[in-house]
């Protein structure tokens, strides 16, 4: 791990132990699973840590391309605008976070059926989803034998395990803002 970033504060213990019992789970999931084999990788702790150090030295290059001059930090009409103001504990644990949700036990979107009972699809051939009187999303509970679902769903599930286990990251020394900022990380990755 890269401790300059953390500028000594003791991070992360005990959220660490919640996402390695949660990457252990993942494989036990797929293990579990009839197509185990076809959609597992093998994203267990050692993969959680290798996207984190990545994530950090991704942002670390970032942030020394933009103070060089080399990025942009001025708004422009055809640039994208990228600022220097890292929060490197957030990047860190939003790396080590983002694939808890293959633990399964989480949720996922119910697929619209037509009358023969065949999931709708729209005019890109995407799966339309249910949603209630409100308009909004229907869900259930993901299936953990089908690792199809468990896999598709898992960046949601990722963020929604932060966001359930926030006492644990509040131990570790985050701000709910911090928390909620892993969590929005954690399922906008595919």
């Amino acid at each position: 791990m890269m401790e300059q970033v953390w500028n000594g504060l003791p991070i992360l213990s005990e959220a660490k132990l919640h996402q390695y019992t949660s990457y252990e789970a993942g494989a036990q999931v797929a293990i579990d699973s009839p197509d185990f084999g076809r959609n597992f990788t093998d994203h267990k702790t050692e993969h959680a840590l290798m996207v984190s150090e990545k994530t950090l030295e991704t942002g670390m290059a970032l942030a020394s391309s933009i103070e060089r001059g080399v990025l942009g930090s001025q708004r422009k009409a055809d640039r994208i605008t990228l600022g220097g103001d890292i929060d490197w504990m957030v990047l860190e644990a939003a790396g080590l976070s983002h694939d808890t949700g293959m633990c399964g036990g989480g949720y996922a979107l119910t697929d619209a059926l037509d009358d023969s009972g065949e999931p709708i699809k729209d005019e890109n051939g995407k799966t339309v989803f249910e949603r209630d009187t409100n308009n909004l999303y229907k869900m259930h509970k993901e299936d953990n034998l089908n690792f199809g679902e468990v896999r598709s769903y898992h960046s949601l599930n990722s963020g929604l395990y932060v966001l359930v286990n926030r006492e644990r990251y509040r131990a570790a020394g985050f701000t709910d803002e911090q928390i909620d900022r892993i969590a929005i990380i954690c399922m906008a990755h595919l």
